[in-house]
């Protein structure tokens, strides 16, 4: 009796040690899963609020992300962002999905080229609150060249940008 006691003990704290193994090594790939997650692909398309620098808190519908911008709509406007000077993201939809070949490779390049065939009218905002409005006559390498008021062309590398409000929202 007292070996039928002594061995259900055993067996109860062997199944309790095992769970704990279990759990810690769930635990332990989950969070090596997350490290390797970027907080883009975490991000749903939907409605969500960004803190940009030079710009503040934008709310509006994701619509597009892609590896080099992110496409906000705003009651007013289509807004290009630079994710680089996202500062905070709230959102309630969220998930992983990891971005897809065609949105790993999108860059500014393409984002500006659709804007200058548009002959949109855009106001672009830097990370340092400066901003130039105007119609794109160029989309180099890596910057933005943009035919101002004044006849003036202004360059703007990439970098520097926080965001481009694109064209109003009838």
């Amino acid at each position: 009796m007292r070996w039928e006691k002594l061995f259900g003990e055993i067996e109860a704290h062997s199944g309790d040690l095992a769970r704990v193994e279990r759990d810690t090594e769930i635990q332990d790939r989950t969070e090596g899963e997350w490290a390797a997650t970027s907080w883009r692909e975490r991000l749903a398309l939907g409605t969500v609020s960004l803190r940009v620098a030079g710009l503040g808190r934008l709310d509006g519908d994701l619509t597009r992300i892609t590896g080099a911008w992110l496409l906000l709509q705003t009651d007013s406007h289509e807004m290009i962002i630079n994710p680089g000077w996202v500062v905070a993201v709230s959102s309630s939809a969220t998930g992983v999905k990891p971005l897809s070949l065609v949105e790993q490779r999108m860059t500014w390049v393409h984002a500006i080229r659709m804007l200058q065939r548009e002959r949109s009218r855009i106001h672009v905002v830097c990370a340092d609150g400066s901003s130039v409005d105007g119609t794109v006559t160029l989309a180099g390498k890596d910057f933005v060249e943009i035919q101002t008021d004044q006849r003036a062309a202004e360059m703007v590398p990439y970098a520097t940008l926080a965001a481009i409000s694109c064209r109003s929202v009838p």
